[in-house]
């Protein structure tokens, strides 16, 4: 799945929910002002989610789901690479650029829409001959490979 992701729109959104166990939410809600690439710490501090058309951002619905994550090399050179495409295509649509600060973001710097990220991950699963997952059961990669460390 990692090798036919690669330069897609859903790279970053995989890595994040397997590499640090991300919910959507929390996947899509990700703003770059919570990422602090000198210590390799990643926030969660605020979730975007959708009740109909309308879009809420919120706090995490608990306390335990605010927390700091570690930025794994394999993450951090990914996020890197999005964080210089981001402010390239700044550069490229200049006053028509739209700074939200998130970091899964179109070329125009709109946000993802909340159900996006699924959407494209089941199609890309069938694309692809994979079987039929979630996006949200990639979190149980992180946590089973948080049990064997």
């Amino acid at each position: 799945m990692l090798e036919k992701v690669k330069d897609t729109k859903l790279e970053l959104p995989i890595y994040l929910a397997g590499y640090l166990g991300l919910r959507r939410e929390e996947i899509v809600g990700l703003k770059w002002k919570f990422l602090d690439f000198d210590q390799r710490i990643l926030y969660i501090h605020e979730v975007r989610t959708s009740a109909g058309d309308k879009v809420i951002i919120k706090s995490p619905k608990t306390d335990k789901s605010k927390r700091s994550l570690f930025i794994p090399d394999g993450l951090l050179e990914l996020l890197l690479k999005c964080k210089i495409r981001q402010d390239e295509f700044k550069q490229l649509f200049g006053d028509e650029y739209e700074n939200t600060g998130y970091v899964c973001a179109h070329e125009n710097g709109r946000p993802y829409r909340v159900n996006s990220v699924t959407e494209w991950f089941a199609d890309f699963l069938t694309k692809h001959g994979l079987p039929k997952i979630r996006l949200h059961d990639l979190r149980l990669v992180y946590y089973t490979m948080r049990e064997l460390i």
